[in-house]
């Protein structure tokens, strides 16, 4: 999970974007917002991995994929991230269109257990757009 410390607050934005149809028209939704907090005293904490179209990166240890996270995106960028395992084999983690103003996290469906030595690979299909900012969200993976 995400550490979350003492004398830590927790700030919740919500951005809603109508579409034309919904133009000077009210709306409402029923969002709601879940956190689970636990006592552990060992848990798993979630780190991010920067990830670039322009360079791969080799992980340096064994860990489970869950979430990528973009921000600053350009419009109508695709972008597709590979893990490219130590024996060869190619596993596709996500693909997705980016849309500015739409920073977010795409939750894998499951989580990806990633060894050390995959090499992760992002394209987007256009050289312009490789300064993407991209994380992977990883816990450490078993032992």
């Amino acid at each position: 999970g995400f550490a979350w410390r003492a004398g830590e607050q927790l700030v919740v934005r919500i951005h809603y974007k109508k579409n034309w149809k919904l133009e000077n028209r009210s709306a409402s939704d029923r969002s709601t917002v879940g956190v689970y907090l636990t006592k552990s005293t060992s848990p798993r904490q979630v780190r991010q991995i920067a990830l670039s179209a322009a360079q791969p990166v080799t992980l340096d240890a064994q860990i489970q994929g869950l979430a990528v996270r973009s921000a600053n995106a350009t419009s109508d960028v695709r972008v597709a991230i590979d893990a490219v395992l130590p024996g060869g084999s190619r596993v596709t983690l996500a693909g997705f269109a980016l849309r500015a103003g739409w920073d977010q996290r795409y939750w894998l469906a499951r989580p990806v257990d990633l060894p050390k030595g995959t090499r992760l690979e992002v394209k987007t299909g256009d050289s312009r757009f490789e300064s993407v900012q991209l994380w992977l969200d990883a816990a450490p993976g078993a032992s």
